[in-house]
């Protein structure tokens, strides 16, 4: 899936959600990835210029900082392994040298956010919707000695936490007048460009987990979209919401299937095609549904 290539009637850009991602074993990505590298580094040292001669507040987006600091990672469906932060553009082309493996591995390259929103100076980042933080990781983590207590044991917090959270900051409904609807748009927009080469299995179905990155200005980047997201009940949020997950999913599923106007539990439907839209393979992705933490 290639989210620069979106559909001209979505009216949308990729640039607005999705951070800069190459896929280094095209050579055109790879000659694009080096160019944009140059210009970030003359952009960023500018920046570090200006800032420190005028000792102004600095003004820029949250994608890019003064660092020009990328990620790479080997994609897999369910599972990325070998993740390195890179901030030198030779690092970049010498990774296959170093390890022979990634020759015929399709490498992805996404510019790391450098300025993310933090919760009590802890970096997070929101599964939609099934919980908020990867999992994966937080359950394995060791809570550093200097983390703010605030910060909760189990490192997760479910949706409602997380606004009752940003209204205590003096954030009012932010979530749900900006960060939520950025969150489903670029959703949509993800699902409405894969659905061209999505082949159409009768009786089959798939979940889907979408991971976040708040930007300081409460922008939402989308990191990734992973094949059958993990339920397992690792901690108190996610023994509510995979369990509420799974039960509304068969309503989906089956339900639906006999019903369109059943109740589908914690799931909306966020979009419905008009059929001049839809590719042939596409009629059984007339409606774009996602699940919703209540």
């Amino acid at each position: 899936m290639n989210l620069r290539k979106l559909p001209s009637h979505l009216d949308e850009s990729a640039d607005t959600f999705f951070p800069r991602c190459y896929l280094f074993s095209e050579m055109e990505d790879e000659r694009t990835l080096c160019n944009d590298f140059r210009l970030t580094g003359a952009i960023s040292i500018l920046k570090w210029v200006i800032y420190n001669s005028a000792n102004a507040p600095q003004s820029s987006g949250t994608e890019q900082g003064q660092m020009n600091t990328n990620d790479t990672e080997g994609p897999k469906a369910t599972l990325v392994t070998g993740i390195k932060c890179v901030d030198r553009l030779d690092k970049f082309l010498k990774l296959k040298d170093f390890d022979p493996s990634l020759e015929n591995t399709k490498l992805v390259v996404q510019k790391y956010i450098e300025k993310p929103l933090l919760i009590y100076d802890t970096k997070f980042d929101i599964r939609f919707s099934v919980h908020l933080c990867n999992n994966a990781i937080q359950k394995r983590l060791k809570p550093s000695a200097k983390r703010n207590p605030l910060v909760p044991k189990e490192s997760m917090w479910s949706s409602n936490q997380f606004q009752d959270y940003l209204r205590i900051k003096g954030h009012g409904n932010i979530w749900q007048e900006t960060v939520y609807p950025s969150m489903k748009r670029a959703i949509i927009c993800s699902l409405v460009t894969v659905q061209a080469i999505v082949q159409a299995r009768k009786n089959n179905f798939a979940l889907y987990g979408a991971d976040f990155l708040l930007g300081e200005d409460f922008k939402p980047w989308l990191i990734e979209i992973n094949l059958s997201p993990s339920m397992s009940r690792s901690t108190s949020v996610t023994t509510i919401l995979c369990a509420n997950v799974q039960e509304d999913t068969i309503k989906v599923v089956i339900d639906r299937k006999y019903n369109s106007k059943c109740n589908i539990g914690r799931f909306e439907c966020l979009s419905k095609q008009e059929r001049k839209y839809l590719s042939k393979t596409a009629h059984s992705l007339q409606a774009t549904i996602l699940s919703k933490d209540k």
